[in-house]
């Protein structure tokens, strides 16, 4: 295995917002978008859902796919493909919204343009050390990204770029993907923690033999309790629903 890239991230780097991609976003006094308001209705729980149907994520797929086929101009199209990008990486390392979003060229390349074994970060929410790894899947989206737009590519320059040349937002890359749930007529509440959550999910759907894994994912996500980790990935609910059905008295 290769060199670990190991990055400290400014928690001050992202500043800019591609608010041109959604011009009915309100914005504060400072010309920063008021914070994405919670989908769900009102007096019901307020919480975000991960993606547990893969149909549903096909079709968000799907959906970014037709964004880039009937875009009017190139810049549009790779807007459509940059917000793709996202949610496959989202699906497919388990970083928050904020740490994918910072990613940089660098981090994700060597310098002879080959893939890096694996990335460690320093997260901004725990100011604690993480090393992820791409798969297959995150390996091919970047790369057909790369292939397609051959962005202008720099160790020190972001993935995810505004049209005015800064990061997006978290903000941002959460109403596009409401936007996108919304069209694919999901009725559940997205949010920017429903691709880590579902990264979590998917991950104990595949290693329910695997008596340890739930103690993993737990460390994974620096969890306090197993319990959490559950709670986080929706499986809180239906695990407590077998435990009903486990007796007949």
């Amino acid at each position: 295995m290769g060199a670990v890239v190991t990055v400290k991230r400014d928690r001050d780097s992202i500043k800019k917002c591609d608010v041109i991609n959604f011009p009915n976003t309100k914005l504060k006094k400072d010309g920063t978008p008021k914070q994405t308001p919670n989908n769900s209705l009102k007096g019901k729980a307020k919480e975000v859902y991960p993606f547990k149907n893969r149909e549903d994520i096909e079709d968000i797929k799907q959906y970014y796919r037709e964004r880039m086929n009937n875009a009017s101009n190139k810049e549009d199209r790779q807007i459509a493909a940059r917000d793709l990008l996202y949610f496959i990486l989202g699906l497919n390392i388990g970083l928050r919204a904020s740490d994918i979003l910072k990613l940089t060229w660098g981090e994700i390349f060597n310098k002879d343009n080959t893939f890096v074994d694996g990335i460690r970060i320093v997260e901004k929410k725990t100011d604690k050390y993480k090393t992820f790894f791409l798969n297959d899947s995150a390996k091919n989206a970047i790369t057909e990204y790369v292939n397609e737009f051959n962005p202008l590519i720099q160790p020190e320059l972001h993935i995810f770029r505004s049209r005015e040349g800064g990061v997006i937002e978290v903000d941002t890359a959460c109403k596009s993907l409401k936007v996108a749930a919304k069209e694919c007529g999901i009725k559940q509440n997205i949010g920017s923690h429903s691709l880590r959550k579902s990264y979590g999910y998917w991950q104990l759907m595949a290693h329910k033999g695997d008596v340890m894994f739930l103690t993993h994912l737990q460390n994974l996500f620096h969890h306090s309790s197993q319990l959490a980790t559950l709670r986080y990935c929706g499986l809180e609910d239906d695990q407590n629903k077998q435990y009903y059905n486990d007796i007949e008295l």
